[in-house]
Order: C-alpha cells, then structure tokens, then sequence
C-alpha cells in the first residue's frame, strides 16, 4: 500500500515545481508552495501521538488514500487557482504526513526488538526506493504523453489502487491485535 502511494507521489517530486512554472508561477511562489507542504506535514507529526489511538491504523490510512486521491486530481485541475492551489499543498499532511506516520507506527507495531531496524529499511526501500523509482519512470512517460495535468490525474486513479490493500492490512491488523 505504501509502495502504490508513494509511486503516485512521484509526479509530484518530479514535476510540480516544472508544472507550476509553466502556469506562470514564480521561483518563489513555488518555493512557498512547497514550504506550505512540508509545514502542513510539520504540523500532524505534532498531533499524531492522538491521532493514532483515536482513529486507529486503519482509518487514518482510509482518510489518507482517499485524500491523496483527492489532491492529486486537485493539482491536475485547479493549478490556476491559488486558493485550491493552497488547499491541495496543505493536503500534504494527509497525503505525505499521515501515511508516513501511520506506516511507521505499524512497521514499529510488526518489527520489534532487534529486527526493527530491518522493518524500518523495508519499508524505506520498498517506498522510497522501489515505489518512487516506479512512480518517477512512470510519470515521465505520463508527462510526455498527456501533460502535466494527465500526469497528476494519473496519480490519483493510482493512489486509490491502494484502497483494496487497505483491506487487506485491516485483516492483518485485526490477527495482529488479537496475538
């Protein structure tokens, strides 16, 4: 499930910064779009300690495939407006922030003792490694094919690919809770 979010990530990585340009943004503006992400991801760190026992794994990566969804089609079709523009970059907390958490928490949940080291170095190369290198390749033809705007609704038809292994996981949390 990580590896699918963070592949429909990649455009983003890629190519915001080239998209947002192209629509007459300035370096700066775009550097302040980005900030407004990061600090947006900043800000739920701070609140996932009451988050996580409130919600539980399971909705909180409900609410972040279906947001990351939602942003994606966001930037692919209201780039022109700032204020949706704002709203899509604060949904970095939801679509980043959140499943990054959460997935930490659950790899802490699986991996104890000596071996979490070993969880935390899955989950980083299967994400950030495998599912970014997949995602960037990918939306490089995306880009080339069908813009820059096909490319983010791309990205978001691929971050609800996640939603059936959401399922899944919810069983295994389930087996998990009850051991």
């Amino acid at each position: 499930m990580c590896l699918i979010l963070q592949a429909a990530h990649a455009p983003y990585y890629v190519f915001f910064s080239v998209f947002l340009e192209s629509r007459g943004y300035s370096e700066t503006a775009v550097s302040m779009l980005w900030n407004l992400g990061v600090g947006a991801e900043i800000a739920l760190f701070i609140f996932m300690a009451k988050l996580l026992p409130r919600y539980g794994v399971i909705r909180l990566f409900q609410v972040t495939v279906l947001l990351s969804a939602v942003r994606w089609f966001m930037l692919g079709f209201t780039v022109d407006w700032l204020a949706w523009l704002l709203v899509a970059q604060m949904l970095h907390m939801v679509s980043f922030g959140l499943y990054h958490a959460t997935a930490v928490h659950v790899i802490n949940q699986r991996f104890t003792g000596a071996v979490q080291g070993r969880g935390q170095a899955i989950y980083s190369a299967a994400t950030f490694g495998l599912g970014s290198s997949i995602g960037a390749w990918l939306s490089g033809y995306g880009y080339e094919s069908f813009g820059p705007a096909g490319v983010f609704y791309a990205a978001g038809v691929v971050s609800l690919m996640a939603w059936p292994l959401v399922g899944i996981l919810s069983r295994s949390q389930q087996s998990v809770t009850e051991s």
